[in-house]
């Protein structure tokens, strides 16, 4: 039988002891929404001790209490390292941010020899081909749903039928979606964004 390692054995004889009344949940996009923001809530009062994220934390969450962030991998850029290292600290306190590189990763081991062209690299402005085809649809789309104003709920069940063959809207959500003021409406305001962005050759409607 091989004799236990004198780490592991400390660690679980002595240090575990203070972890028996530790709390995890994963805070990503394969949450529902409505239970995301219910372990927002409990890490906000101290309920729940840490959250396992992807960059669904990223964005739009704020939890000023937060005061260590511990990054699993060096992020790809300046601005991802700004953006998830940001959450710690908002409310003025002091904030630690721990990033593990790995040993088999070049990119992180990259920056473990190089720390200051990832903590105090520039961060480029985000940048959009307005010649893309696909992307200007997504957006035209979008303006569309949101000039309709329609309540979409919070599951794709909301949505489609799922009962029926190729999955179709719901009737009354088909009936509002296609409402030609909305769509007009959705077209005016690209032509708008296309006035105000024509060196960029895009052509819309």
């Amino acid at each position: 039988m091989r004799k236990a390692h004198p780490f592991f054995q400390k660690l679980y004889k002595e240090l575990a002891r203070e972890f028996l009344n530790l709390r995890a949940a994963e805070h990503t996009g394969q949450i529902e929404k409505q239970e995301r923001e219910e372990r927002e809530r409990l890490f906000r009062e101290g309920r729940l001790s840490v959250l396992y994220c992807s960059p669904t934390m990223e964005l739009g969450i704020d939890i000023a209490d937060l005061n260590v962030v511990h990054l699993r991998n060096v992020p790809p850029s300046p601005a991802n390292y700004a953006q998830r290292s940001g959450r710690a600290g908002r409310g003025g306190q002091p904030a630690v941010v721990v990033t593990y590189c790995a040993a088999k990763s070049p990119h992180d081991q990259y920056f473990f020899r190089r720390p200051t062209k990832m903590i105090a690299g520039q961060v480029s402005p985000p940048r959009f081909d307005l010649t893309n085809e696909d992307m200007l649809e997504e957006h035209l789309h979008a303006i569309w749903l949101a000039k309709a104003g329609l309540n979409l709920g919070h599951s794709i069940r909301d949505v489609l039928d799922l009962e029926a063959p190729d999955f179709p809207l719901h009737e009354d959500l088909k009936k509002a979606v296609f409402d030609s003021r909305y769509i007009e409406a959705a077209f005016e305001e690209a032509r708008q964004l296309n006035e105000e962005n024509r060196s960029s050759l895009i052509t819309i409607g």
